[in-house]
This record gives C-alpha cells, structure tokens and sequence, in this order.
C-alpha cells in the first residue's frame, strides 16, 4: 500500500515500498510522477516514465 502523502517543508513525499515497485516494473532510472490534491493531500494521478529501451515490430502484409 502507498503511504498517505506527508508534507516536508515545500515538498510532499509519499512511501512506496519496493514490492509495489518491482510488481509495476519500475527500474533504477525510471521516473514516476505523482500528481496530488493538494486540499485532501490525496494521490490523483501516476504517470512512469521508463528508461528501458521500448520493443516495437514492423508487421508487413502480404
């Protein structure tokens, strides 16, 4: 489970724990945004931006 989002000084950090991490396939080097409601101090958004090298096919039809 991900922590509630804690306010230190002007930033605001939320604990994700490894498990959580390594299940959404988040690699050292990757980035994950989190988007916060600042009122209720609640998760709004996740975005991950990866650094793996992304796999892509090039299918031609016959």
């Amino acid at each position: 489970m991900i922590s509630q989002p804690v306010k230190i000084g002007d930033d605001t950090a939320v604990v994700i724990p490894s498990v959580i991490l390594a299940q959404l396939g988040i690699r050292e080097g990757d980035t994950l945004e989190i988007a916060l409601n600042k009122d209720k101090m609640e998760i709004k958004k996740m975005v991950l931006k990866t650094s793996a090298p992304t796999y892509s096919e090039d299918i031609e039809e016959n």
